[in-house]
C-alpha cells in the first residue's frame, strides 16, 4: 500500500459514506485494511463494548491486539502512526475529514490538538472571503469532540455532523447569553464565534463587548471552554482589541488555487498582532482538508452580544 490511505473502493467508500456504523460507532481504522485483517478488525470492533473489561482501554483501537494488527496488516501509514505510538490518534482523525488521511496530516491535527486541549485556548480567524475560515473553525471542533467524549460544541453556525453522538453535543446559540448558559452547564466545550466583525468590531469596543463578551472570554479558563473566533478580514482592523488580545493565535486562512486540481487551503498561526505584522508564524498548516460537517458557509451568522 502506499503512504497514503489505501483500502478496496467499495470498502473505503462503505467508510466514507458512514455504512460500517453501530450505535453510531464508526469503524476508523477500516481504510487502513484489506482482507482477512479488515475482517478482524470489524469483527472485534463490533463486540469490544460486550468483551471490554475494567482493565481494558476504552477503546479497541488502543489495545495491544489492534496495534498488533495492524503494524503487520496495516497500510504504511497506519505502520508508522503504530510505530510512533499515535494509532490511537489516527483512528479519530480519520473521522474528521472526508479527504484521504496521510501521517502528515495526522501529525498536523495532533498539533492543533495539543492546544486545543488546554481549557482557554483562543484562536482569533482571520482571511479574504473563502479562504476557509469557517471549515477551518468546524476542523477544530471535529477534531476536539471526537477526541474528548465528554465536549460539545457551542456556536452560532448551525452544523450538522451526521453522527449522533456528536450531533446530540453539538449546540447553536445566537447570544452570549445562551453560550454563557450552554457552557457553563457542560463538563468541556469549543465555542465558535462565526462573523464576530459585525457584532464585536471596533466600534463597539468601549462598552458592548467588554459588558457582555467578554465574560466568555476572560472566564474561558473557568468555563472549561476554547474559542474560536472568526474575523471578516486578513487583517485585525474591523476585530475589537479586546477580543484580539487574549488569542493565543491569530490564523490567517489562505486558499492557493489550483489549475488541474482542487483549491487547496493553508492556516498560518501567529502569536500575536507584532508577529501578524512581521509576517512571523510560530507554524503553518499547509494542508487543510475540508472538514467532515455539513454547515452553510454562506448563511448570515446572527449573534448579539
Amino acid at each position: 500500500m502506499s503512504d497514503r490511505v489505501a483500502v478496496g473502493a467499495a470498502d473505503y467508500r462503505e467508510v466514507l459514506e458512514g455504512n460500517l456504523t453501530d450505535n453510531a460507532r464508526t469503524y476508523p481504522l477500516a481504510p487502513f485494511l484489506e482482507g482477512d485483517a479488515l475482517d478482524r478488525y470489524l469483527k472485534f470492533k463490533r463486540r469490544y463494548p460486550h468483551l471490554r473489561t475494567p482493565d481494558l482501554p476504552p477503546a479497541f483501537e488502543m489495545t495491544d491486539y489492534c496495534s498488533n494488527l495492524v503494524a503487520g496488516h496495516g497500510s504504511r501509514v497506519a505502520r508508522k502512526a503504530v510505530a510512533q505510538g499515535q494509532l490511537a490518534e489516527l483512528a479519530f482523525f480519520s473521522g474528521v475529514t472526508r479527504k484521504e488521511v496521510s501521517f502528515g496530516m495526522v501529525e498536523q491535527f495532533a498539533r492543533l490538538l495539543s492546544h486545543l486541549d488546554r481549557d482557554g485556548y483562543m484562536s482569533v480567524l482571520l482571511g479574504q472571503t473563502n479562504s476557509g475560515k469557517t471549515n477551518f473553525a468546524t476542523l477544530n471542533a471535529a477534531l476536539y469532540l471526537r477526541t474528548t467524549p465528554d465536549a460539545h460544541l457551542v456556536s452560532n453556525l448551525r452544523v450538522s455532523w451526521g453522527v449522533e453522538n456528536l450531533d446530540a453535543r453539538t449546540h447553536y446559540a445566537e447570544t452570549t447569553k445562551e453560550v454563557l448558559s450552554i457552557v457553563d452547564d457542560v463538563p468541556e466545550s469549543i465555542t465558535i464565534l462565526d462573523e464576530m466583525s459585525t457584532s464585536a468590531n471596533a466600534a463597539t469596543d468601549n462598552y458592548d463587548v467588554v459588558d457582555s463578551l467578554y465574560p466568555v472570554i476572560t472566564d474561558k479558563s473557568k468555563l472549561s471552554t476554547r474559542l474560536v473566533v472568526i474575523g471578516h478580514r486578513e487583517d485585525l482592523g474591523d476585530l475589537a482589541p479586546s477580543v484580539h488580545e487574549h488569542a493565543r493565535h491569530i490564523v490567517v486562512t489562505e486558499r492557493v488555487e489550483q489549475e488541474l486540481e482542487d483549491d487547496e487551503f493553508a492556516a498560518a498561526f501567529y502569536r500575536d498582532a507584532d508577529a501578524l505584522e512581521d509576517s512571523s508564524a510560530e507554524f503553518r498548516v499547509p494542508d487543510v482538508p475540508p472538514v467532515s460537517a455539513n454547515y452553510d458557509p454562506d448563511q448570515k451568522q446572527d449573534f448579539e452580544l
